[in-house]
């Protein structure tokens, strides 16, 4: 009827909202993983429900939260192809050795030391990339598979589609992470996939089937339920334990970066403005330092020319750094001023410049106003133009129908 649609293009909506908040936080450079992630929840639901609609909403839901971020998406893509960032990618040396890490790494604790030594990588792990963990009490349910009834086991054999839904998911960290097939050579043709070199983090994928997974084993009949009816709760509560007294000093001693001068000076700033360039440099060395908080510049004003800013590669690949000059004068031969121009690395031919350009002489009002962290005027492509009004409308169309259909529900009731 009427209302039950309503109330299903409000969930889908409510949804969609949501996952376009996941690509305008940040989330956007794994978003593929999340969405990943998100999949096996939605096979389990449909196994257990036994109902594939389920499908055709997620699908709804997902295009209309990337209508919703269109004009997101669309820029990042193009800086993307502006700036592509083709790594090396992560490859284990085999399968059975991915398994061992990943099992340590959700059940156990992460070994730094096996995976480094295991895996061929541009860069050595920190611990930051390779902890999942869970605990050892979370494998402690999968005990009870024992007492699986046989007709069950059948009964999941005929759900053929849930069943090869379902392998596939858990080969996807696998075939990441181990080149067994020489897939690596198609993952360096894909969009988003040939910018990641992090395989390791597919293992994202198994947390929440295993949480889930673990919750079903436990309603499994057998012969110690009138005694385990509290074993949820107990593991529930080794868990937080575990969580709360687990050792966190890595992440501290072992931090390359720190926001506590960003978040004392820098936010509290009442008038944050850049006064010009500035670079850290070793006095007897006269080369940058290795290893020190490299936006803190930004708190005393100034534009840290060897900061750390990836997606201009982690050497600054794609910044050329011998246009900017050290001097008190802002102004520079051929009529350029001593900045950056973003707009040049986003829309180069827009804006009749290129990747890596300062701004010019003339450009000068925009200059203050970039360096005052105001809004710059800048051509936009047309793609561009366009999927910013197919965010805008749809996002005031969906907005306007949550609003709606909350005040019809409220006036209802009353």
């Amino acid at each position: 009827d009427k209302k039950k649609l309503h109330e299903k293009t409000f969930n889908i909506i409510i949804s969609s909202i949501i996952l376009a908040n996941f690509f305008h936080s940040g989330s956007g450079p794994i978003m593929h993983i999340i969405l990943a992630s998100i999949f096996p929840i939605i096979v389990i639901y449909s196994f257990y429900k036994k109902n594939l609609k389920i499908f055709y909403n997620f699908g709804i839901s997902f295009l209309f939260g990337v209508l919703i971020a269109f004009s997101k998406i669309s820029s990042a893509l193009i800086l993307l192809k502006n700036l592509p960032r083709v790594y090396s990618q992560t490859e284990y040396i085999s399968t059975f050795h991915f398994l061992i890490s990943a099992f340590k790494s959700i059940f156990v604790k992460p070994d730094l030391e096996f995976h480094n030594s295991n895996i061929s990588a541009m860069f050595k792990f920190g611990l930051h990339e390779i902890d999942f963990s869970l605990g050892f009490f979370a494998i402690i349910p999968f005990a009870f598979l024992i007492f699986i009834k046989k007709q069950h086991l059948i009964s999941f054999y005929k759900r053929k589609i849930d069943m090869i839904l379902l392998i596939l998911i858990f080969m996807i960290p696998i075939l990441m992470n181990v080149n067994l097939f020489n897939q690596y050579e198609l993952i360096k043709k894909l969009p988003l996939l040939k910018s990641q070199w992090v395989q390791y983090r597919w293992l994202l994928i198994y947390i929440v089937p295993i949480i889930l997974f673990s919750g079903f084993f436990l309603m499994i009949k057998n012969p110690f339920t009138k005694y385990i009816r509290f074993l949820p709760f107990v593991l529930t509560i080794f868990l937080l334990f575990q969580n709360y007294t687990k050792d966190r000093s890595w992440y501290i001693d072992d931090s390359k970066y720190s926001i506590k001068n960003i978040e004392k000076l820098f936010l509290k700033n009442q008038n944050p403005r850049i006064t010009g360039p500035g670079v850290i440099l070793n006095k007897e060395t006269k080369k940058a330092p290795s290893s020190y908080n490299k936006n803190d510049l930004f708190v005393y004003n100034l534009s840290q020319l060897a900061c750390y800013n990836p997606i201009l590669g982690y050497g600054l690949e794609h910044l050329p750094k011998n246009k900017i000059f050290f001097s008190k004068q802002k102004d520079l031969p051929n009529n350029k001023l001593n900045f950056f121009n973003p707009a040049c690395y986003l829309f180069p031919e827009e804006n009749n410049c290129s990747k890596g350009d300062l701004f010019d002489v003339s450009e000068k009002e925009n200059l203050i106003k970039f360096l005052n962290y105001e809004k710059i005027s800048f051509r936009q492509s047309n793609l561009q133009i366009l999927s910013n009004y197919i965010s805008f409308f749809t996002f005031l169309i969906f907005i306007s129908y949550v609003i709606i259909y909350i005040l019809i529900n409220l006036i209802r009731r009353k």
